[in-house]
């Protein structure tokens, strides 16, 4: 009986260092799992850390392009915008440049007129001088020179000229442009021709001075010797020059012209 629990003691001894070693087993075969796991985490780790800082380095290169495309748009953009300003620029100034020639244009088509200021201010200068007759002489068939003989007439008139009546008709045509002065002798013009060509000269209206001889013959239909004419022939298109100016003077090397009108 003892012996068969010997042998049973014996038996149980020998499963249990069985066990034992089996466990020893275990314990090497999980160590190494556990270091296979550890060098595969670590390497996982380390491939990950690696693939970040790749990642990273891609990410700048991409913000790094993205900022060279913006700034080149940006360079371009502000190019093709400083272009478009100068081109508007240019065509402002070209838009102004013929807005000033059709106003240009607009006034030389425009009826000529004697503004109010030009009308008060020669009033008040003409009534200053000496006076004299005058007769004022629109060409024929021009309502545009006919209205605006009226005018310097009206101004001549309230300034204290005595207006005389045209005695012949009208011209057809004055042979000229613009507006002008005649008197019969250049060497001795009446006082009041120079008197009257320098105040319209103040107002920006040149009265060119003609000679215009054997305009009194003693017989009907011929102008005093002391008779000033004005002439309003069809209106210019450019201005006229202001060389040939009557002055009171005996003798007058700048206006000797006999032509007539």
């Amino acid at each position: 009986m003892e012996v068969d629990a010997l042998k049973g003691l014996i038996a149980k001894k020998d499963a249990i260092e069985a066990w034992i070693s089996s466990l020893d087993i275990r314990l090497i075969v999980f160590g190494a799992i556990v270091l296979v796991g550890i060098a595969g985490e670590t390497w996982y780790g380390v491939r990950t850390w690696w693939s970040n800082r790749q990642l990273r380095l891609v990410q700048k290169q991409i913000d790094e392009e993205r900022g060279r495309i913006d700034s080149e748009k940006d360079r371009q953009a502000t190019a093709i915008s400083d272009q478009l300003k100068l081109e508007i620029a240019d065509a402002n100034k070209a838009t102004e440049e013929l807005r000033n020639e059709n106003l240009k244009l607009q006034e030389k088509l425009a009826p000529r007129s004697l503004t109010e200021e030009q009308q008060k201010n020669l009033l008040k200068i003409l009534s200053a001088g000496p006076m004299g007759d005058v007769i004022v002489i629109p060409k024929a068939f021009d309502e545009e020179s006919e209205a605006y003989a009226d005018q310097i007439t009206s101004v001549l008139k309230a300034a204290g000229f005595t207006i005389k009546d045209n005695p012949g008709q009208r011209p057809f045509s004055w042979g000229t442009t613009g507006v002008f002065m005649a008197v019969e002798n250049m060497n001795h013009p009446p006082l009041h021709a120079a008197f009257i060509q320098g105040c319209f000269r103040k107002v920006g209206i040149e009265l060119v001075g003609f000679a215009m001889p054997n305009l009194y013959d003693g017989k009907e239909n011929r102008f005093e010797p002391s008779t000033v004419i004005i002439g309003i022939a069809a209106k210019p298109l450019v201005s006229l020059p202001s060389q040939n100016a009557v002055k009171p003077s005996t003798k007058i090397s700048t206006m000797q012209a006999t032509t007539n009108p």
